[in-house]
């Protein structure tokens, strides 16, 4: 058998993780304290982070779980503004969606194209624009295998007054990732895959400067007041910490840490050269475009459905991820992106701009709530502004006694005067 799914999960895990993992399994439960205290230092040690910054990591079941509490937590007004990559992964795609339909904020998805996976400019012209309060990319696209220029978007973001989100489940462990050295605020990673760790442990860290609201854990011997908000999550808000699993990941990146630069890179050298020769085949389309990747390489063959491919190859005794592999937005603008103009404007109508016209005023920091995905609805009374997800409610106009509903099918505004917002801020509210 050839395994070759590492971007979903390594494997097989190198020796030491597997001895680890066992190890701590049958291990006396008194020693737990001790064995979360390492393992904890080598995965802090492992992302850079100060040991002045230490109780801002915090481990999770998974990079899902990570990204769930990191975006629903941090403090949200209607308005706000998120941009993100249109590669990102259902696991970061999805707290963002529920941003909008819950609490008024705006969706902006930066176009794709081969070789370019975020438009720059389009990123600064929704910075410049105001009210943008994070931008969260993936670090590599889990379906083309580009890596996204994550130092330019942090200096671009924080410029701006707003906080970068880093999801490196793709990035951790092909490259290094050191919260300092990229300038990112917030991290989430994955500890299963070019990790090399088991299967059931990631986390997230945050700067010290990220403010949080979170309800208070009563978890805590005693408790509290469940109802009072506290500055940061806690381990009882991303989950029980897999004692196994952070032993193998402590493991895993002490057995990394011994590689030389050579046999770390050979993965992305001999994906290189695979994407190079497939691209050669006749009937075979390989996704993605030139410029810094990781070890991912996805195709379309002429002759071979996606939904038999995975199937097609086991028989065949090569392991391979099949279908959209939790980033359908990926995949799409991959498989549509042959030329990059084509695929610049399918990503602008994907968030709500349907003409050229309304893409530059998208640009222009004019945001309007998008369509629904799968249909079209008419232009409803009032002015609209683009840039929410695909399937955010529509924006009512704005009146004294707006406030955004707790359901997407629930307006309460129903005023359609243009006067100015009651809010008295200096950028609209959300319902403007």
């Amino acid at each position: 058998m050839i395994y070759a799914n590492a971007a979903g999960t390594s494997w097989p895990k190198p020796a030491p993780v597997v001895a680890a993992a066992h190890e701590a399994l049958l291990a006396d439960p008194r020693g737990n304290a001790d064995r979360y205290r390492q393992g904890h230092a080598a995965v802090r040690r492992f992302f850079g982070i100060p040991e002045s910054a230490a109780e801002r990591l915090l481990l999770a079941p998974s990079c899902t779980a990570a990204l769930a509490v990191a975006i629903a937590d941090l403090v949200w007004e209607e308005g706000d503004v998120v941009v993100t990559s249109s590669l990102e992964h259902h696991a970061l795609a999805r707290p963002v969606q529920k941003l909008v339909w819950e609490r008024g904020v705006v969706h902006a998805q930066a176009p794709y194209s081969p070789g370019a996976p975020i438009d720059l400019e389009f990123v600064e012209a929704l910075l410049k624009a105001g009210g943008v309060k994070l931008v969260a990319v993936t670090g590599a696209s889990n379906v083309t295998g580009e890596r996204l220029p994550v130092v330019e978007l942090a200096a671009l973001a924080h410029a701006h007054g707003a906080l970068l989100l880093l999801d490196a489940a793709q990035l951790a462990g092909v490259t290094p990732v050191d919260v300092t050295a990229l300038g990112v605020d917030l991290l989430t990673f994955a500890g299963h895959k070019a990790m090399q760790g088991p299967l059931g442990i990631g986390g997230l860290w945050a700067a010290p400067h990220v403010r949080f609201t979170c309800p208070t854990a009563t978890c805590e011997v005693g408790g509290v007041d469940g109802g009072r908000s506290s500055p940061f999550p806690g381990f009882c808000d991303l989950g029980s910490v897999n004692f196994p699993a952070l032993a193998g990941l402590a493991a895993a990146v002490a057995w990394l840490g011994e590689r030389s630069p050579e046999e770390r890179a050979r993965p992305v050298v001999l994906a290189e050269r695979l994407h190079h020769q497939l691209a050669q085949r006749p009937g075979c389309r390989v996704l993605g475009g030139a410029g810094p990747r990781t070890a991912t390489v996805s195709m379309l063959l002429d002759r071979l459905p996606v939904a038999r491919a995975q199937a097609h190859f086991a028989e065949r005794g090569l392991v391979v991820g099949g279908g959209a592999p939790g980033a359908p937005m990926a995949r799409a603008g991959a498989r549509r992106g042959a030329r990059p103009g084509r695929a610049r404007r399918r990503a602008l109508r994907a968030d709500g701009a349907r003409s050229t016209g309304r893409a530059r005023r998208l640009r222009a920091g004019q945001l309007r709530p998008a369509q629904p995905a799968g249909r079209r609805r008419r232009r409803a009374r009032g002015r609209r502004r683009p840039g929410l997800s695909a399937s955010a409610p529509r924006a009512p106009t704005c009146c004294p006694a707006a406030s955004w509903p707790s359901s997407p099918s629930a307006p309460s505004c129903r005023a359609r005067s243009r006067s100015p917002c009651p809010s008295g801020r200096a950028r609209p509210c959300a319902c403007c």
